[in-house]
């Protein structure tokens, strides 16, 4: 049901007196009655289907996280795996205006992988999901325990399942939860079949009966689903091939052993990041992890931090206070599902210094692309190439895969290295549509024995990145790997220790001299509730019409790219080129980017997934004082805009 003519007070009436909701969600109704604002925001809209997926405050409502938005959601999941077969290129879902998917014939199996994280109703919200996909004969496997989201992605590629579920809610505070829908590349769903799985869930409603979606919901018994086979539960088999598949990425092996009592703290902040990070850097080599006692054990209340984000500083506190008593060299986090991650290094007087989203991701792309540089033989030997003499030949046909809002350093550093990149809409489901897509195009290649680079689109995607700390720093799975930067970072550290005696603090300040200073800066501005989305709205809408922007920090705007109404055409961000042959574009969207004097620019896109409008900045070039007073006039004047 739309937004607009709807009558949230009729919808929260017919929900607390239908029979179709258990007691306590009935009563929990009857508690808020009165409660003009509270029955307002509960449902004044559905929960949105965003992120590749649902996310929102627990609790009854329409819009809210509960088993019946849950159930409604998963059975449109189910119905679209049971309705579409996917062609080929078509789980990518950015290829406009082609028929990427037809209707199943025939039989065949379908299946589904399941995990959790630390919040509260994820297992049972996994358990329901399984039954609902059992119930409608796609076999499930649900993890016996929390798992971190890129084992979840790994998970679905590695058991060949259709589709992957992993209920989550990221970093929000403790009132959320949420669910991200994957296809069966192990990618989050990007808009095209994510909007099958709309259409899927529209079809159950009925504008005449508001409850009646929730009766088409089919859920097996828990018995009945375990003894048909349908619900399986893994055992330790996925742990340890993902565990295998991290190792396979360390690229120096003596630098560690060498540096094994690196002096590492990590946190994972409550959530699921602290088994597979303690293993992963146990089984590398690394004697010397402390974890944060006070956050290690999972807990979905998050008691020691207000938010459980490893981009705020706060979440930091405590790590920060045992480093500086233990004198550690590196400190990383990781976030309540394990994707994102976080890093503080000491520098040579025993600060700390906290890096940037970009700082985290460039350092580590840096340390990786100049490793395989040194080990180009090898690399290229492994990869099939027919001259494994030349660097150049094996970057040549490699792409970093990013976004239009993280840093423009990594054209510079790619340029350096002779690598693509290619760039996209914010989102890890668009990074990793790209690496499928090119991975395709490769695998046909390979079957037609054709060299590398003669076709479009022919690329090894080596690396992933977006500024809000998210990295897949290799080709194994299909979304952020939390679990797998950190490893990275402190092999990183580890090998610029023992081989050239300088810590992440130094290699970063030799980019800044050798690719230009680049300092970024983000700015959100939260608009919860009915209203707030209507000013968000408003607000893009003016930047369009009667209310553009003419400048900013006192730099003259030079060139608008408004993609709501402009297609966006993949092309290697250095050379101007397409990429994909034919061209491929993706999905209008509602972001707009600014290009500024000096090489500098400016980003406005309302959040997909939370009340919220963001603003994303860089400035750069050759002096570092002069980029850091215009990184400073960005913030005073960014934080003088009002919406309203």
């Amino acid at each position: 049901m739309s937004e607009t003519g709807r009558d949230h007070k009729k919808i929260y009436e017919c929900w607390r007196d239908s029979d179709v909701f258990d007691e306590a969600a009935r009563a929990e109704l009857e508690s808020i009655s009165g409660d003009e604002e509270e029955i307002k925001d509960r449902f004044y809209k559905d929960l949105s289907f965003g992120t590749a997926g649902l996310r929102g405050v627990m609790g009854i409502g329409t819009n809210r996280m509960n088993v019946y938005t849950v159930g409604l959601a998963v059975q449109g999941l189910a119905d679209y795996v049971n309705t579409y077969e996917h062609l080929s290129g078509g789980r990518i879902g950015i290829i406009q205006n082609s028929d990427d998917y037809t209707p199943v014939e025939g039989a065949s199996v379908r299946s589904a992988v399941i995990a959790y994280d630390c919040r509260h109703n994820s297992p049972e919200f996994a358990d329901q999901a399984a039954r609902i996909l059992n119930a409608n004969g796609i076999r499930t496997y649900i993890f016996p325990s929390l798992r971190p989201t890129p084992e979840l992605s790994f998970a679905v590629k590695a058991l060949g399942c259709s589709t992957g579920i992993m209920v989550t809610s990221s970093h929000n505070t403790k009132e959320y939860n949420g669910m991200k829908f994957y296809g069966p590349d192990g990618c989050q769903m990007p808009d095209k079949p994510a909007g099958l799985v709309i259409e899927c869930i529209d079809r159950l409603r009925d504008e005449n009966d508001v409850t009646g979606a929730f009766k088409k919901v089919r859920i097996m018994d828990p018995e009945e689903a375990r003894s048909s086979g349908l619900y399986n539960i893994l055992d330790g088999e996925i742990d340890d091939r993902y565990m295998a598949a991290l190792s396979e990425l360390i690229l120096d092996r003596d630098s560690i052993e060498k540096k094994k009592d690196l002096k590492i703290v990590f946190t994972p902040l409550h959530g699921t990041g602290g088994e597979p990070v303690r293993r992963v850097l146990r089984e590398a080599g690394f004697t010397d992890v402390t974890v944060v006692p006070e956050q290690e054990k999972p807990d979905g209340d998050f008691p020691t931090v207000e938010q459980p984000n490893p981009e705020h500083p706060e979440a930091f506190e405590l790590a920060l206070a045992i480093a500086k008593e233990k004198d550690a060299d590196i400190i990383l986090a990781t976030d309540p599902d394990g994707d994102r991650h976080g890093l503080y290094v000491r520098d040579r007087s025993g600060e700390f210094i906290r890096f940037s989203g970009n700082m985290s991701a460039l350092v580590l792309l840096e340390y990786r692309l100049s490793q395989l540089t040194i080990k180009n033989s090898y690399a290229i030997d492994e990869a099939g190439m027919s001259d494994p003499s030349s660097a150049t030949a094996f970057f040549r046909d490699s792409a970093i895969i990013t976004t239009i809002v993280s840093s423009r350093m990594t054209r510079a550093i790619a340029k350096y290295y002779g690598a693509a990149v290619i760039e996209g809409y914010t989102g890890f489901k668009n990074i990793c549509s790209v690496m499928t897509l090119c991975g395709e195009q490769s695998e046909k290649l390979s079957r037609d024995k054709k060299v590398y680079g003669s076709v479009f689109g022919a690329y090894r995607c080596l690396y992933g990145f977006e500024e809000s700390f998210g990295v897949i720093p290799g080709d194994y799975a299909r979304d952020k790997d939390g679990v797998a930067t950190v490893l990275g970072l402190c092999e990183a550290a580890a090998h610029y220790l023992v081989k050239e005696n300088k810590t992440l603090c130094d290699v970063m300040a030799e980019m800044y001299e050798r690719y230009g200073y680049y300092r970024d800066g983000q700015l959100s501005v939260v608009l919860p509730g009915a209203d707030g989305a209507a000013k968000i709205s408003s607000y893009m809408n003016g930047l369009r019409t009667d209310r553009p922007l003419e400048s900013i920090a006192g730099l003259k705007v030079l060139q608008v790219k408004d993609y709501e109404s402009e297609s966006f055409i993949f092309r290697n961000a250095i050379t101007g080129n397409s990429i994909f042959n034919p061209e491929v574009s993706m999905p209008k969207s509602n972001v707009m980017v600014y290009e500024l004097e000096g090489g500098c620019w400016l980003a406005v896109r309302p959040s997909g997934t939370e009340p919220k409008i963001k603003f994303y900045f860089e400035a750069s070039g050759p002096d570092g004082n002069e980029v850091d007073e215009m990184i400073h006039r960005f913030k005073k004047d960014l934080a003088g805009i009002v919406i309203e």
